[in-house]
C-alpha cells in the first residue's frame, strides 16, 4: 500500500499509476525481503491502472509473486517469474503471470489456503477470470 502511495506522488498524472513500473518496484522490495535471487520478466505495452483497479491489481500481484518466493522455488536455480500485461480491448487488460517453479505446500496448509482465496476474490474484484 504504501508503494501505491508513493507512485500516486510520483506520477505526472496521479489517478493514473503505470502497471509494469508499480510491479517492478514491488517485485524489487518482495525479492530484497525474501532474499531470493528471481528473475523477472515483464511484457507490457505501457499500459496504466487509476485508483480504482491498482489497490486490488497491487495486492493480487503481491500475492501472486510472495507465493512464488515461498512455495515455488524450493529446488530451482534459475527462478523466472513472467508476467504480461496487454490490452485485450478499450475497457480490458490481459495480465497473465507465471513462474517457472514446482509448487511445495507445507503440509500444515490446506489446498483452500488464505492466499489462494485472496487471489480469486481480487481477481473477481477487477472482473477477471
Amino acid at each position: 500500500m504504501s508503494l501505491i502511495h508513493q507512485k500516486l506522488y510520483k506520477e505526472k498524472e496521479p489517478s493514473r499509476i503505470n502497471i509494469a513500473d508499480y510491479i517492478n518496484d514491488l517485485y524489487q522490495e518482495l525479492v530484497t525481503v525474501a532474499n531470493r535471487k528471481v528473475s523477472l520478466e515483464i511484457d507490457s505495452n505501457d499500459e496504466y491502472a487509476g485508483l480504482k483497479t491498482i489497490v486490488s491489481f497491487g495486492l493480487l500481484v503481491n500475492e501472486l509473486i510472495s507465493n512464488s518466493l515461498k512455495y515455488a522455488y524450493s529446488e530451482i536455480d534459475l527462478a523466472v517469474i513472467r508476467i504480461q500485461i496487454k490490452p485485450k480491448n478499450e475497457c480490458e487488460v490481459y495480465f497473465s503471470f507465471e513462474n517457472n517453479g514446482q509448487w511445495v505446500k507445507p503440509k500444515e496448509e490446506e489446498i483452500g489456503s488464505f492466499g489462494l482465496e485472496l487471489i480469486d476474490v481480487l481477481t473477481e474484484q477487477l472482473g477477471g477470470t
